[in-house]
């Protein structure tokens, strides 16, 4: 994959925000996404109450915003 091959070129990478955990990454900058997703949703409820409907709109496919919906 495209960071492994960066690795092996020696240039090292670091992933920010949707990680690589599979890869050869020499780190990961971001947030627990489903420990995001919880506060997210409990915040949610906070402010409205208990009641009320919620929208969510997001990409499909994208990991790191499934990991926050898993989280909701």
């Amino acid at each position: 994959d495209t960071i492994n091959r960066a690795v092996d070129a020696g240039i090292p990478v670091i992933t920010w925000d949707a990680d690589a955990p599979k890869s050869r990454r020499l780190a990961f900058y971001g947030v627990d996404d489903l420990a995001a997703g919880r506060i997210m949703g409990e915040q949610t409820v906070n402010l409205l109450g208990g009641k009320g409907k919620v929208a969510i709109i997001t990409s499909v496919g994208a990991t790191n915003l499934q990991r926050r919906l898993d989280g909701v």
